[in-house]
């Protein structure tokens, strides 16, 4: 079942040109990228003066859900901070997640999907201007992944280990873009030695051996030395 999120805004007549500036150019990107939604519209109400009205729509209930949810994730609940930070005192809002019986398709301009970008918070992320994962349409991309702890900034010198923190990743970033672990198609995996992937083998194996994606596998420098293991996937989520 498909959902939407509504989100009603009372704002006050003095604040509505700001409000409708900071909404548009500053909140409505960051919150589309964040909860990682199919489409959004906003406007205002034409029968409560003063009542701002935005609507973001999702594939399915369950994930309209956990962003509404106290489980939501970090990138979320700092929007959400933001948005009370900057408004504190002046806006009184409302959530409300209403469930759909049809089933919603990301909107064509100029028949190209919607691009959506999901991000961990890693500093490397903002430092080299890249995104965690790209979602277009029904397909997401997943930027290549080392082996970081990204709570702790912390790298395991076991290849093996590093791999699984990577699936960690790659798995939380899926579920960020509404996409399943069983929906990853390819993988390339860089490695600095071959030893590293022999090693890396069983947590290979715990991550993807029910999915079984096709896989290139390279070995190259990467670009520090504690990195033994790199990983990038990509995912599809169409009907089969």
């Amino acid at each position: 079942m498909s959902a939407c999120l509504i989100v009603t805004a009372n704002v006050r007549e003095e604040d509505r040109a700001a409000f409708d500036r900071w909404y548009e150019d500053e909140h409505l990107p960051d919150a589309m990228a964040a909860f990682g939604t199919l489409s959004a519209r906003r406007g205002w109400s034409d029968v409560t003066p003063g009542v701002h009205i935005a609507i973001y729509t999702f594939r399915d209930l369950a994930h309209a859900r956990r962003i509404a949810g106290q489980d939501a994730s970090s990138q979320i609940k700092a929007l959400i901070a933001e948005f009370d930070r900057v408004w504190q005192g002046r806006v009184s809002r409302t959530r409300e997640i209403v469930g759909l019986d049809q089933t919603l398709t990301a909107p064509d301009a100029e028949d190209q999907p919607m691009r959506t970008l999901i991000s961990t918070g890693s500093p490397f992320e903002e430092r080299f201007a890249y995104s965690r994962a790209v979602v277009q349409g029904d397909w997401c991309f997943l930027a290549g992944t080392t082996g970081f702890d990204y709570a702790t900034m912390v790298m395991p010198e076991a290849p093996e280990e590093q791999a699984r923190n990577i699936f960690r990743t790659i798995g939380a970033a899926l579920d960020e873009a509404g996409f399943r672990m069983e929906d990853i198609v390819r993988i390339q995996a860089t490695v600095t030695d071959p030893a590293h992937w022999e090693a890396a083998a069983p947590a290979v194996r715990e991550a993807l051996g029910h999915i079984r994606p096709a896989n290139t596998t390279v070995v190259s420098g990467l670009v520090a030395p504690e990195m033994k293991i790199e990983i990038e996937a990509t995912a599809y989520r169409g009907k089969s």
